[in-house]
């Protein structure tokens, strides 16, 4: 039997002739069913309406894209299940800084030329060790983490499947990281680096050290891992993220940029420089890093304004009127294509109506901000901190004061961290009389969200626990992004089952907590404590 014959194979090419040649190669393989996409929306509308097999994706996609950042993007937004293939496909000139520069590796890469035969054993070896982490996949899927690392496990302990044994090994370091279970992680790290320096190791190892606050020395050894690879570009951006949490912030602008020298076509990571440059008043370096974001992204085929928002909130900080209409228009233009109409309205109305403030035309300025307001009531509509904290500039300039300290206290409930949204709100409305005003705002709330905090702690240690976990819980309603009152929901949920026995709906919801708590703050380091502490009170009355 052909194993490729029942596959789907989405070809992602963006030269006519090199995706028929690949379309006849995949013929030849014996699979019937195969599709070609010559850019990237293309490929996505294609992902949208069908689930492929195999991905044979040219590196080179022209229009500033690239093979590997359309990896990315489908890996991290899960927009391909892992049982997926994706092969790379390159010419042997780019196949070394590809490889040293990727972040998250494809299956495999195929080195142009090359024959039916060398692309038939390559997928077919692809697609043993699918199915080999098959299972595994399906429990990560579904976010079955302590199931998926006994997938792992078994793997690892089979004879049958010892060549994936350093893989069974690295996705359990990384699940147990997931599933809060740190002193197992750390020991396979350790464990795998005990026997050769292997760079994504190091990276475990220091994800593990930013978890326990030990910043300090995940900074050595990424700083050791950069020494010794200049081109692994995945420490950059950890390092970069420890610098911040040690108030490092101008070594991790230098990081970032070092990162972007290497690998300059990755959104997220232009993006994140953008914000660290501004938050350190480089605003040459934040309008470059911005305007080459809105470069990567202009052939996405999802529409996101929140770059052209930062680059006309950086005009407007510059004074430069001129240069935030010009960006505005350009933003209209390109929003043109997807479908996210009630996002496009919700931005434009926002920083078309800071724009029209600063030209001091009020009524326009008032007719744009109710514009924003009306998108905003569309429930599948969210904003950034960052738009948040526009909005609420515009609801100011517009005398709509109590709306914006809706849009504060919102905020804040989310995210009480002052001192960052103070360096934030300095950012989008200077240091103005309404900068003032937010400040206020933002100290009266952290001072609520304290208070509740407080109160429940001091209930928990009255012996009130049903009292304090009735309480997290409602907080966390309104409060659906604070890591903080989410732990203690979690927390105080444990300690009842803890002592009145298991409840199947109450230890779901501290799950869900979990994972809203880990899509937050993956590594908060108060969540690995919280997913010990509910496991195995789970297990103490036999609950897997």
């Amino acid at each position: 039997m052909n194993e490729l014959q029942a596959k789907k194979v989405l070809i992602v090419d963006d030269m006519a002739d090199v995706r028929g040649m690949l379309r006849s190669t995949m013929i030849n393989c014996g699979t019937a069913a195969v599709d070609m996409a010559g850019s990237v929306p293309d490929a996505m509308r294609r992902l949208s309406a069908r689930e492929y097999d195999i991905i044979l994706c040219d590196y080179n996609l022209g229009n500033s894209r690239n093979g590997q950042q359309f990896l990315e993007d489908l890996r991290r937004n899960q927009r391909i299940p892992l049982s997926t293939v994706f092969f790379m496909v390159t010419a042997e000139r780019v196949y070394e800084y590809v490889v040293a520069a990727a972040e998250l590796a494809p299956d495999d890469y195929l080195i142009k030329p090359f024959t039916a035969e060398t692309l038939r054993l390559r997928l077919l070896s692809a697609l043993d060790k699918k199915s080999v982490f098959d299972t595994v996949y399906s429990q990560i899927w579904q976010q079955n983490f302590d199931e998926a690392i006994a997938g792992c496990e078994r793997i690892v302990a089979n004879p049958a499947t010892s060549k994936y044994t350093i893989d069974a090994l690295r996705l359990k370091a990384e699940l147990c990281m997931t599933a809060g279970r740190l002193a197992e992680s750390q020991a396979i790290f350790e464990q795998v680096l005990a026997q050769r320096a292997v760079p994504w190791a190091n990276l475990g190892l220091s994800r593990i050290l930013m978890a326990t606050s030990d910043f300090a020395a995940a900074e050595q050894i990424l700083a050791d891992t950069l020494a010794a690879n200049r081109n692994f570009i995945g420490a950059y951006d950890l390092l970069a993220n420890v610098q911040c949490s040690m108030g490092k912030l101008d070594e991790a602008q230098k990081t970032l940029m070092n990162a972007v020298e290497r690998s300059p076509r990755i959104v997220s990571r232009q993006r994140r420089l953008g914000e660290l440059a501004t938050r350190n008043g480089d605003m040459g370096t934040a309008e470059t890093a911005f305007r080459t974001a809105i470069d990567c992204d202009q052939n996405n085929i999802s529409f996101s304004g929140e770059d052209y928002a930062s680059l006309i909130r950086i005009h407007l900080a510059k004074g430069d009127i001129q240069g935030a209409t010009i960006t505005y228009s350009k933003m209209m233009q390109s929003t043109m294509r997807g479908d996210n109409g009630r996002e496009r309205e919700l931005v434009a109305g926002i920083v078309s109506s800071l724009i029209k403030a600063a030209e001091g035309k009020r009524d326009e300025s008032k007719a744009q901000l109710n514009v924003a307001l009306a998108a905003l009531q569309d429930p599948d509509v969210s904003l950034s901190d960052e738009l948040t904290l526009d909005l609420a500039h515009a609801c100011y300039l517009n005398g709509e004061v109590k709306k914006a300290e809706e849009f504060i206290r919102a905020l804040v409930r989310n995210k009480p961290d002052a001192a960052a949204l103070k360096v934030q709100v300095s950012i989008v409305m200077g240091r103005g009389p309404h900068a003032a005003e937010a400040v206020k705002v933002i100290a009266a709330t952290v001072d609520e969200c304290a208070k509740i905090n407080n109160q429940g702690v001091q209930m928990v240690q009255a012996g009130d626990v049903e009292g304090a976990m009735n309480l997290f819980i409602q907080a966390a309603d309104s409060m659906e992004k604070n890591t903080t009152v989410l732990l203690n929901a979690i927390r105080a949920m444990t300690l009842f089952l803890d002592k009145n026995g298991w409840d199947d709906e109450l230890g779901q919801k501290a799950r869900d907590f979990l994972g809203r708590v880990y899509k937050a703050e993956p590594y908060h380091p108060k969540y690995a404590p919280a997913a010990n502490f509910l496991r195995e009170t789970a297990k103490r009355f036999g609950v897997s």
